[in-house]
């Protein structure tokens, strides 16, 4: 009797999660998984460290919306300026949009929408941002994603940010 309680209580648990949305059940998993540093190995030998997880250390150009919940985080840690930063945010894309516009470029960043395209809703994609800053040469890209749930007006914001060269010629 015990063990169908217990089943009965996970299944219930899960189904709650699935009704509220991945990203809360996310976040659960995240947090109990921790933040971890990695060492990997290249071809050459040359090793490099990564740190991911819930509380990675974030750049400090990098805005977070007021009331926003982190996902994840991950950023290498060898001077590359790569990394990227996954949030829950209980906001509309065009609100989502404006703020990190608003904050991007008081950093010194050009932002630049991205055009909506018919087969980003089949992808879960409501809005996104690109944006370049010439004084470091970073790129970022944002995608919002739709909402996820009909429960919840939850929705996942994707940022990612890596250190590139202009092209030339």
């Amino acid at each position: 009797m015990r063990f169908r309680k217990k089943t009965l209580l996970h299944g219930a648990l899960l189904s709650l999660a699935f009704a509220l949305a991945w990203p809360y059940l996310g976040l659960v998993i995240f947090r109990l998984m921790g933040t971890d540093t990695v060492i990997a190995y290249e071809a050459d030998g040359t090793a490099r460290s990564f740190i991911s997880g819930p509380d990675a250390p974030l750049p400090a150009w990098l805005p977070r919306m007021q009331g926003s919940l982190t996902l994840s985080a991950a950023k290498w840690l060898d001077g590359s300026l790569a990394g990227g930063h996954d949030v829950i945010v209980h906001a509309s894309p065009a609100a989502i949009e404006k703020f990190y516009t608003e904050k991007l470029e008081a950093a010194g960043f050009v932002v630049t929408k991205n055009p909506r395209r018919p087969e980003y809703a089949f992808l879960g994609i409501a809005g996104g941002l690109t944006a370049r800053r010439e004084s470091d040469s970073i790129e970022l890209g944002l995608f919002v994603r739709t909402r996820e749930s009909f429960l919840s007006p939850a929705r996942a914001v994707q940022v990612s940010w890596a250190k590139r060269e202009a092209p030339t010629g």
